[in-house]
């Protein structure tokens, strides 16, 4: 390229950006006798006046007289005013002996390139602001860099690596609670923002916390709330934001995607998704996010991650929605977490006392990794818990699970509160409860972020039967419990929980405390049910809730099977379902007492669970039965075992038979009681077959299909299929998961009746063998009738 060329493309480039702000900016306009290589418009003081722009691509920086020969080509415009200012742009900036004469005329300005950006996108005190945070944040003191999933390297030197590359891309940053991803999505800000007001020509970081986002599905509106805002930028323009973005001069980074799920309806977080793909489709875009995968389901994560759309069973590349590269923060190493303890008691010790014993510090690292589980050490949130506990010396973590870290670290936190003179009035307990309440409050409401919520929002009835204090009104009093080392405060009336591991241990704790009276809130702790919330409640040191939980559930509660799964906890829950006679048994029973991995239970357990789904089906209410036969098949197809296929399908079909007509072999169909039929008589007769050979007789039978089948009614048994989506899990990882998925379609698996037979009682096996066996057809035509 030339050097006009050269010149002329800068013009364009600079004409581009500006018209991001004033539409009217032209090329090559004349102005008096010259061409100016930009004018625009715009509003100074009231007035309108017409700006004229001077682009110079030279390689060096401006000098004297380069300046007094832009100037003179001007004059008679600015004499004239047909122009009101001149603004001269340059890749390089100026000479030294050149800045005065650009200063003492007001006519005059002069810009780099970088700089026009920077002013035309006006986010420079946000930038400022963004240096700042990381090292205005103690977590400085003791932070380890942290690592991705099988990469060499720290992830910052990854994402910087990310950042170099030319093309465009999306960055998605994956790990679950407390692994560092909004730590390192601030250090990533930061050090960026630090090498920008360094050098103009990096990338402008733009740090956005998608958990204060509830319903804002415009990128238009996501940015003004950001700076308009909360930052009050007068001169931001979010077109010169989306020019910089497709130009390769911005890194969005987009902080807790999972808590802005929690908020949204599915259509709602998808519109959000396609905007931020606007956002990273763009040009030179480079958008990072950050979030925990486990708050989608499958086929979402599948779609906003993965890009890949599902269609019956088959997957496909669906183009509104491009896959992320992916990336996923790695536990720390045992080296780290003792590096991480060491580094925090150290600071931890420094703010109170000059004198750090060192030796005194790594003794009671290694007595504390001593004492607690490494699990405990693995993510930074809870080493960071252990730390403030570590340092008062007199606590033992002997023993200590994750329940029991975090109960230690609330109780720590309100008993520092109750050492103010000012917080003595209100005693612990009722800080604890009012904590538990407020975090339940704040994960349940309709149409809300989960962590954040405003003062004014709480309900005055979170505090009706709390001590008052010296408060002397309700609003006093709401004041006095709202502060609590556990919430922050983003502004004057805005409150959120310092971490979201806070927020679900309290509403893993009220769900323990809370006295349930109604089966409709047990549905509520169904749908609030996650696997981090899940984690806690198993860890919890009693299960005594989980036994009042099952006596008020009834089978038109809406619940899913993870809250289900969690009654098996209380062995008396399981005592109890064993002591109803099979007609009082309903689908949660069964699910209660069978939804494990039973791979891993062997033996008397084994065969005693068998046992209990064998007289579920042949005597248990007809939607009971189905769903005991369809827990039975996957497990007989899981561990490939025919004798337990022919024994569930024996069963079923001793079912069938009770109160059954027309068993004749010259017909073609046998009536069934409908009590008895349900789907396991649809099943069978479209499933299973008969070879009619009566020297060698066989079975041919259509698991794959059967199980489909019987997954199809599942999904009108009483479970919501939206909630629990582990029920779509593959079945390898769990014995008895609602899989559909099948690689040998509709292939029949050969059974040696004789195999079937062997199962029957007396009188079923004589009736099948003689009358059934021959009838005319080979499918087994059962047929649902009201039979007196």
């Amino acid at each position: 390229m030339n050097t006009t060329a050269e010149g002329n493309a800068f013009r364009d480039r600079v004409c581009d950006l500006l018209r991001t702000k004033y539409p009217d900016a032209t090329t090559e306009t004349k102005v008096a006798w010259k061409n100016a290589d930009i004018t625009y418009t715009q509003m100074d003081h009231g007035s309108r006046i017409r700006v004229a722009v001077e682009c110079k691509k030279y390689s060096k920086k401006l000098n004297t007289a380069d300046l007094n020969k832009i100037v003179g080509d001007y004059s008679a415009a600015l004499s004239n005013q047909e122009i009101h200012k001149l603004i001269i742009v340059s890749v390089h900036g100026l000479e030294a002996a050149s800045r005065q004469l650009i200063s003492t005329n007001p006519l005059l300005r002069f810009q780099t390139f970088s700089q026009l950006e920077e002013s035309l996108v006006g986010l420079r005190p946000y930038v400022e602001d963004l240096a700042r945070q990381f090292d205005g944040d103690e977590v400085h003191a003791y932070y380890i860099e942290g690592r991705f999933s099988g990469c060499a390297g720290t992830a910052l030197e990854a994402l910087s690596k990310w950042m170099a590359e030319d093309k465009g891309t999306g960055f998605a940053v994956l790990g679950g609670y407390g692994l560092g991803k909004s730590s390192l999505a601030k250090r990533l800000a930061s050090e960026q923002a630090k090498r920008y007001l360094q050098d103009p020509s990096e990338r402008i970081p733009i740090l956005l916390r998608l958990g204060h986002v509830v319903h804002e599905t415009e990128l238009a509106g996501l940015f003004g709330k950001e700076f308009n805002d909360q930052f009050h930028l007068p001169e931001f323009s979010y077109r010169t934001l989306l020019h910089l973005n497709q130009a390769g001069r911005i890194l969005i980074i987009l902080d807790g995607f999972d808590e802005m799920k929690h908020a949204m309806t599915e259509a709602d977080f998808k519109a959000n998704f396609r905007e931020f793909n606007k956002l990273r489709l763009a040009g030179k875009s480079k958008v990072l996010l950050l979030g925990r995968p486990n708050a989608l389901s499958s086929e979402s994560y599948d779609l906003l991650v993965k890009g890949l759309g599902r269609m019956a069973d088959q997957s496909y590349v669906d183009t509104d929605f491009p896959a992320w590269r992916e990336e996923t923060l790695d536990f720390f190493t045992s080296a780290e977490s003792r590096e991480f303890l060491t580094r925090y008691l150290t600071y931890s010790r420094n703010r109170y006392s000059d004198d750090t014993n060192l030796a005194a510090v790594e003794t009671r690292v290694g007595r504390i990794l001593a004492d607690i589980h490494v699990d405990l050490m693995q993510r930074p949130v809870q080493a960071r818990i252990v730390g403030q506990l570590a340092a008062d010396t007199n606590y033992n973590f002997a023993r200590i699970n994750l329940f029991k870290l975090y109960a230690d670290f609330v109780g720590k936190m309100i008993d520092r509160e109750q050492e103010k003179p000012a917080r003595k009035k209100i005693p612990h307990h009722a800080r604890i409860t009012f904590l538990r309440d407020l975090a339940w409050w704040a994960w349940t409401r309709d149409n809300s972020a989960q962590g954040v919520f405003r003062k004014d929002e709480v309900p005055l009835s979170l505090l009706e039967h709390l001590p008052s204090g010296d408060a002397i009104d309700l609003a006093a009093k709401k004041s006095e419990y709202l502060i609590s080392s556990l919430t922050e405060q983003k502004d004057a009336d805005v409150l959120y929980f310092a971490h979201r591991s806070f927020q679900e241990f309290l509403v893993s704790s009220w769900m323990v405390e809370a006295k349930i009276d109604e089966p409709s809130t047990l549905s509520k702790i169904s749908a609030a049910l996650t696997p981090d919330i899940v984690d806690f409640l198993k860890k919890s040191p009693a299960h005594d809730h989980l036994l009042k939980w099952f006596e008020l559930l009834n089978i038109k509660t809406r619940v899913s099977l993870d809250f289900l799964r969690l009654l098996r906890l209380n062995d008396e829950v399981k005592h109890a379902i064993k002591k109803l006679k099979p007609q009082q048994l309903n689908v949660h029973h069964v699910a209660i007492f069978c939804y494990e991995n039973l791979r891993e239970v062997e033996g008397n357990s084994r065969q005693e669970i068998h046992s209990f789904l064998y007289l579920a089906i042949k005597e248990a209410p007809i939607k009971t039965a189905d769903f005991a036969f369809l827990c039975l098949l996957l497990d007989a197809k899981n561990l490939q075992y025919q004798d337990l296929i022919c024994h569930a399908l024996a069963v079923a079909w001793e079912r069938q038979m009770v109160g059954a007509q027309d068993v004749e072999a010259n017909k073609t169909a046998i009536l069934i009681d409908h009590q008895h039929f349900g789907v396991i008589g649809a099943t069978i007769s479209n499933c299973l077959k008969k070879h009619r050979n009566m020297d060698r007789r066989q079975l041919t039978w259509q698991e794959d299909r059967a199980i489909a089948q019987l997954w199809e009614s599942f999904k009108s048994l009483g479970f919501d299929p939206s909630q629990g989506s582990d029920l779509l899990s593959d079945p390898d990882t769990t014995g008895v998961s609602i899989a559909v998925k099948s690689e040998n379609g509709d292939k029949a698996r050969s059974i040696e009746s004789h195999v079937f037979e062997n199962f029957l009682s007396l009188n079923a096996r004589d009736q099948f063998i003689k009358k059934v066996y021959p009838m005319r057809i080979d499918e087994f035509g059962l047929v649902s009738k009201t039979v007196r």
